[in-house]
């Protein structure tokens, strides 16, 4: 009977102790629940390139929210790469009903010679100088702390004395393999870039090295083996013509043994029109591209029309629609193109990848690539083997190449996206 009192004193104690730990911790979330709701809410829109877990581990004292509707003050960002070869961030800064009118719009720019860390520091920074016209206007405005640096002028910028006089060189190279008992893949990319950038003039030259080989053991006497190259080297020269216009000259070369192309000579003038200045390209774009080029181009193998080499005249005309707004992002493009003496040799590639928001919580995305082809003059005549096909060896004919991808995605629950927790 001793032993039965004795367990259930301990249980009811156990009990006890329980629930006053819990009321305690109850009392604390409670408090930070009340604290918290005395914060600005912000809502960080990045369309790609930014660390948001740091963004919010580093601004720790506003509520970040999951969705912009439940925000006081929308920071939305978008990317877009710079002509030196870094990256331009776009800031917009948007308030909303006790901060309904005060908005700001600025950039941060990430050189190509930063670190991540470098480049995830200085975005934060840039939020916060973007945040403050907010926060004087909370109880955290008695407490901002704010003192200017001035910045040393750049003297190589200021004199013009760039000893490279504006040219970026970017060299790269990586490599992979795979390998598995019974199969191997080694695959070597490298390159070279070089950029010069002014106001009135673009010139750029790109260089791209690419094998890929491939052996896959069937047994011990049979090895199905595979050895791709492809090589390019395009250049351009771009002259700034306006807000709207520009013009350009194009050429390069290009081999392939995927595509039977042993060489390709190509060179020609452009014309592009932007509907919107062409300073708004980080928000939204709207072009019309007209090209007209002149080809040489030999085979590895005699061509389905019996020859080893074509020389021909082309044109296009492109049309590109890009936007990205706080509701999401849209890209269009539209282009045609056909041999000059034939304009049965035709092509005709449609690209589309949107992510759009339809209401709170809900989004959707659609990728949709899709070619009508009728320009293969470079396809090896005969039937390619099923080794061949499989392997993707050889390029075969076909009308058309469709892709159609997305999907739908949707959010609800609390509206605080505060805690940052990255265990297991």
């Amino acid at each position: 009977m001793s032993n039965y009192v004795s367990l259930s004193f301990n249980l009811w104690l156990l009990i006890f102790i329980v629930f006053l730990f819990t009321t305690n911790e109850q009392v604390k979330a409670q408090g930070k629940e009340d604290q918290a709701a005395d914060l600005m809410e912000v809502f960080i829109d990045c369309q790609g390139g930014c660390d948001i877990n740091y963004i919010r581990q580093e601004i720790d004292y506003v509520n970040h929210v999951r969705d912009q509707l439940e925000a006081q003050v929308h920071v939305f960002i978008t990317r877009q790469y710079s002509s030196s070869g870094g990256h331009i961030y776009d800031l917009s800064f948007t308030g909303r009903n006790d901060y309904e009118g005060i908005n700001n719009q600025f950039q941060f720019i990430a050189l190509t010679t930063e670190t991540e860390d470098e480049i995830r520091k200085g975005l934060t920074k840039s939020i916060e100088r973007g945040l403050v016209s907010y926060l004087v206007h909370t109880d955290l405005g008695e407490k901002l702390d704010i003192s200017l640096k001035e910045k040393p002028t750049n003297k190589n910028q200021a004199t013009g004395k760039d000893p490279w006089r504006n040219w970026l060189f970017d060299i790269y190279a990586n490599g992979s393999l795979d390998e598995e008992q019974n199969r191997k893949r080694f695959v070597l990319r490298s390159g070279l870039e070089a950029d010069r950038v002014t106001e009135e003039w673009r010139v750029g030259t790109n260089l791209q090295l690419n094998f890929d080989e491939l052996k896959v053991f069937a047994d011990s006497s049979n090895i199905i083996y595979r050895n791709t190259h492809r090589h390019s080297l395009n250049s351009r020269v771009v002259k700034s013509m306006g807000d709207h216009w520009s013009s350009g000259l194009s050429g390069g070369f290009y081999t392939s043994t995927y595509s039977n192309l042993k060489e390709r000579y190509y060179l020609g003038p452009a014309l592009e029109y932007s509907l919107f200045p062409y300073s708004q390209v980080l928000r939204r774009e709207i072009t019309l591209a007209y090209r007209v080029s002149y080809s040489i181009q030999n085979y590895y193998e005699e061509s389905i029309f019996n020859k080893l080499g074509d020389t021909f005249g082309s044109q296009s005309i492109t049309l590109n629609v890009r936007y990205r707004q706080p509701w999401g992002s849209i890209y269009s493009s539209i282009r045609g193109s056909h041999f000059l003496k034939d304009i049965n040799k035709n092509r005709l590639e449609i690209n589309n990848n949107s992510s759009v928001r339809i209401f709170k919580g809900l989004s959707v995305r659609i990728n949709v690539n899709f070619k009508i082809i009728g320009d293969q003059i470079y396809l090896p005549k005969g039937e390619a083997s099923l080794e061949d096909v499989l392997l993707q060896q050889k390029q075969v004919a076909t009308a058309y190449d469709l892709y159609v991808g997305g999907g739908l995605s949707y959010t609800f629950g609390s509206i605080y996206n505060n805690v940052l927790n990255t265990r297991l």
